[in-house]
This record gives structure tokens, C-alpha cells and sequence, in this order.
């Protein structure tokens, strides 16, 4: 029996290729679609994610805008009757501008005018105990301190009257009532003087104790810091508007070279003296506000001096040598660790002239700038739920940032406003996530099912052409026998017929 030939041949190659190349093409198809349908998901969704960037720059920009104008322009008009720490306040509680913090006043060389930079000097009570003739120190000082804290008055008053007359004696004063110029001796004898005054102030001797503060004033105009306290212990011994006129004082800046803190406690102290009821009780609580507005003016103001001035400077003479044309500047910084916004005019004529400055520096708060924006998009607009908004300073530092992490993956779209870095995120990474691997999951199922089908597809073409060259080496084979067969049959019928047809048979036998 003859082996059936399953090699490959020319039919396995046309059945296996009329099956494979459409199911090939069916699955380039599916997969372009496929593709195709999360490309076109991709940029949908970028596409909205841009448009509700570009909104969000829009509200920003129009909120900056809008309060920052208003707030120029309301300065101009405040600043020509009242007094920067006025204007900073009525800004907030008469025009609505919550965000605005301080006003500053500038030169033509962006240095400040008002207000003048803090004094962190500290004169009292950390003052240096008095030298003598010997170079030894006097201790009356340090055991003054030691017996006023002990209640002992009447040893206390002794030392003290001691030294002040030792002092006096030391440095005394001149034909005209001016004092040498020994700082040392000097700040001793205000320390020592105001610690009797106290003394005779519990001990109700109060045209005493006016006598030792009146002469701690007379001679501290070099230590402001002294001269405050001397001055604040003389109100609260004279009338309730003599403490309302110190505070008036304080409050327009004529102790400017006082150290901020001390001038909050005195105006803390000379406020504590008015009694509800009183009808100046909302005018010394008014003081207080302008005073702890000038305190925070000033100490923004050295922040300025030590960074801002310079971001100034660069843009009022950029390197190529151009001058600025005098616009509205305006600086993103970060207040400690708090966003802020410094906004830069040129003065007006009338300020040129009677606040002898330049430029006017309206400070603000960026978080309280910009939040009613925010609260507005996130309210009015559809895409702020699927969409996330997260805000950088020019230092890098981010402002506003999104609740959960972005994929690593995704490049945020960006715009930028008033020095502001604006990116937006999906709201729910973990959504954008799970249908990017569904999409890929899909992908790869259909490669898989389409290379099993083609796998089944290809062995069952092979089998069945197989079978079909099996079958028709058979019908070859059993012709070939079938013939073989019946061919040695048939030649001896006809030999035996031509035997017979010739006579040659000897009987009927045979």
C-alpha cells in the first residue's frame, strides 16, 4: 500500500491564505477603529480640558483685573486726602477690596519713601549695665530689678536714687540743659529712672514719677524705643486725651523709629484705659486698627527692600538699555509661604507733591484675590468636576494643587496670567486610569482572539486540505489495484476465447 504524501504544497498555501488574509485585514481594521476610538477619547478630552483651562485664565484674569483697577483707582482718590494706613483700610472696609493689604509709597529709585524700614534695634531693658572711673561695673541695676520683683520698694528706691545721682554726677548736663553725648550712661540712667518712676507710681506719687518719665523724655529723642515709654507712662498718669492723643501719634508714624512690637503693646496698654461706655473707646479701638496696619505695612516694606525693589528696578531699566514707560507693574511673591500680588503706579501730580513720591505700591493677597474666581468656575462651570485646577508662582511653588495625584504619564496642558502658571488635571486619575488600561485591555484581547482564531483557522486548513490529498491519493491507489486486478482476468478470457474462436479445444471438457 502506498504511504499518503502530507507535505506542503501549493493548495495548503492557497487554503490557508484565502483564510488568513481577511481575517488579517478584519483585524488591522479593529484594531485601527479601536485606535481610533481612544485617540479620538484622547483628544476630547483634551480638548474640553483646554477649553476649561482657558476659562479658568479667563475668570482669573478678569478678577485680577477687575479689583486691582478698582483699587488703583480708588487709591488715587484716597491717597489725596488721607494717609497711606488710611487708604490700605478704607480700601478693604469702604470699597470691598478685601484682598488689599498694605500701600507703600516709592522714589524714582524704587526706594521707599513711606513707610521708613523696621528698627530692630532694642535699646531697653536690654541696656548695658554703667562702667566707672575703674572700668568695673555698677550692679544697682541688675539689684534694682531683683527687688522690684520682690516687692522690696523702699531698698529698690535707694539703689536707684544712688545711681541716678552717681550718674548725674558722672554725665552731667550743660549750661543749656543738654546732655553729653554718653550713650551709655545716658540709656542707664532712662532705665533707672523709669524703674523709679514705677516704684513712686504704686506708691500713688505721681507728680514723682511724672518728674522721672518727664526727664527720661527729655533726653532719649536718640532712643525712641525709651522715649515711647516714657511718653505712654506720662499719658496714662494725665487725662484720657493725652493717651488719645499718643495713640493718634502712633498711629500716624511719628514714633517711626520705634520697634513695631513695642509700639503695639503701648497702644494695647493706653487702649486698655478707656472703658466700655466711653464715647472715645471707638476712637482709640480705631487707633489700634491703623497701628497694627502700620505694623504690618512696615514689616512688609523691609521684605520689599531685601527683593521685590530689585524685580522693580530690572523692569524700569530692562538690560537693553530701554526705560519703562511708567505702566502698571505687577509682582507675584510669596508672603511668608503666602502667595501675594505687588502692583506698582507711577504717582500722580498731586502726589508727586504732597507725598513727594514717585511710584504708589498696592499690596495684596493673592489666595483672597483669586478665590471668588475659583468658587466661581467651580459653580458655573460643567467640566470643573471632571477636571482639576492646580495654580504655580513664578518661584515654582505651588498655590493650588489637586486632590489626587495626576498619572505620571500626563502632560497638563498650560496658560499663564499675571505671572501665574495655570495647569489643569483630571479630577479622578483613577477613572482616566482604568479606562486607558480598559482600552488596552481591549486591544489586547483582540489580538489574542484574532490569533487563536487564525491559529484554529490555520490547522484546520491544513487538516482539511490534508484530508483531501489523503483522500485523493486513494482513489488513485484503488484504481491503480482495481486495474492491476481485473488486467491478468481479462487476458485470459480473451486468450481462452481466441483458443476456442480457432478450434483448438480437444473436447467439450476443455
Amino acid at each position: 500500500m502506498t504511504k499518503t504524501s502530507t507535505r506542503f504544497s501549493h493548495r495548503h498555501l492557497l487554503a490557508i491564505g484565502t483564510f488568513l488574509v481577511p481575517l488579517m485585514v478584519l483585524a488591522m481594521l479593529g484594531w485601527n477603529e479601536l485606535q481610533r476610538s481612544g485617540d479620538m477619547a484622547v483628544a476630547s478630552l483634551d480638548r474640553e480640558a483646554r477649553q476649561f483651562l482657558k476659562r479658568a485664565q479667563e475668570a482669573i484674569a478678569h478678577r485680577i483685573d477687575l479689583q486691582v483697577g478698582e483699587a488703583m483707582s480708588a487709591s488715587r482718590e484716597l491717597l489725596s486726602d488721607d494717609t497711606p494706613t488710611r487708604t490700605a483700610i478704607r480700601l478693604r472696609e469702604e470699597i470691598g477690596i478685601e484682598s488689599a493689604l498694605d500701600v507703600l509709597l516709592l522714589n524714582d529709585t524704587a526706594s521707599l519713601v513711606w513707610p521708613s524700614l523696621p528698627n530692630y534695634n532694642i535699646h531697653f531693658p536690654l541696656v548695658a549695665e554703667p562702667t566707672n572711673a575703674s572700668g568695673g561695673r555698677h550692679r544697682a541695676l541688675a539689684m534694682s530689678d531683683v527687688l522690684i520683683k520682690h516687692q522690696k520698694y523702699e531698698p529698690a528706691k535707694k539703689h536707684l536714687s544712688k545711681l541716678i545721682a552717681g550718674l548725674l554726677k558722672a554725665n552731667p548736663p550743660n549750661e543749656d540743659g543738654s546732655r553729653l553725648r554718653r550713650s551709655g550712661l545716658l540709656q542707664a540712667e532712662a532705665h533707672a529712672r523709669l524703674d523709679l518712676g514705677s516704684i513712686l507710681r504704686k506708691e500713688e506719687n505721681f507728680v514723682g514719677a511724672r518728674k522721672q518719665y518727664q526727664e527720661v523724655s527729655s533726653f532719649t529723642r536718640r532712643w525712641p524705643d525709651l522715649r515711647l515709654m516714657a511718653n505712654s507712662a506720662i499719658a496714662e498718669l494725665d487725662s484720657p486725651e493725652d493717651r488719645l492723643t499718643l495713640l493718634r501719634r502712633l498711629a500716624e508714624d511719628e514714633y517711626d523709629d520705634a520697634t513695631d512690637g513695642l509700639a503695639g503693646a503701648v497702644a494695647d496698654r493706653l487702649a486698655a484705659t478707656f472703658e466700655v461706655g466711653d464715647t472715645r473707646l471707638e476712637l482709640a479701638e480705631r487707633y489700634l486698627v491703623e497701628i497694627q496696619q502700620l505694623a504690618e505695612t512696615r514689616a512688609f516694606a523691609g521684605k520689599y527692600a531685601l527683593g521685590l525693589k530689585y524685580r522693580f528696578l530690572v523692569r524700569l531699566w530692562p538690560e537693553d538699555g530701554t526705560e519703562a514707560d511708567g505702566s502698571e507693574q505687577r509682582f507675584v511673591h510669596r508672603l511668608e509661604g503666602e502667595p501675594a500680588l505687588l502692583v506698582i503706579r507711577s504717582a500722580t501730580v498731586p502726589e508727586l507733591d504732597s507725598l513727594e513720591c514717585s511710584y504708589v505700591a498696592v499690596h495684596f493677597d493673592l489666595y483672597t484675590l483669586i478665590a471668588p474666581a475659583l468658587a466661581s468656575i467651580a459653580a458655573d462651570d460643567l467640566a470643573a468636576a471632571n477636571y482639576a485646577l492646580s495654580i504655580t508662582d513664578p518661584s515654582g511653588a505651588l498655590m493650588w494643587t489637586p486632590k489626587n495625584p495626576a498619572p505620571s504619564s500626563y502632560v497638563a496642558p498650560l496658560v499663564y496670567t499675571n505671572e501665574l502658571a495655570l495647569r489643569v488635571y483630571p479630577a479622578n486619575p483613577k477613572q482616566v486610569m482604568a479606562d486607558a488600561q480598559s482600552a488596552a485591555t481591549k486591544r489586547t484581547l483582540l489580538v489574542l482572539v484574532l490569533f487563536m482564531t487564525a491559529l484554529g483557522g490555520a490547522l484546520w486548513s491544513w487538516r482539511s486540505v490534508s484530508r483531501e490529498a489523503e483522500l485523493a491519493n486513494l482513489k488513485i491507489n484503488l484504481v491503480s489495484r482495481v486495474s492491476h486486478e481485473l488486467k491478468t482476468p481479462l487476458s485470459l478470457i480473451r486468450m481462452y476465447g481466441e483458443t476456442i474462436g480457432m478450434g483448438r479445444v480437444r473436447d467439450n471438457n476443455q
